[in-house]
């Protein structure tokens, strides 16, 4: 979703926001697979404010793909 496939669609998402994506899918992962592992309350707290802070970008960048294929159809 992050390249742009000329002539089929622009690209969903940019560089910034997969990098965000991958840092959420790597806690993700480290939650629902070690089930031993006490979480770092300072980790889960960065990790909050990285979400409530990236993902408006998120959503801009998706609502900017909708916009676009939005106005190819028409």
């Amino acid at each position: 979703m992050v390249i742009e496939m000329p002539t089929i669609r622009p690209n969903v998402i940019t560089h910034i926001n997969y990098k965000f994506l991958e840092h959420i899918l790597k806690f993700r992962h480290l939650f629902r697979h070690a089930y031993n592992y006490q979480l770092d309350p300072k980790k889960v707290y960065e990790l909050k404010q990285l979400i409530l802070k990236e993902h408006l970008q998120l959503s801009d960048s998706i609502a900017e793909f909708l916009s676009i294929i939005e106005s190819n159809l028409s």
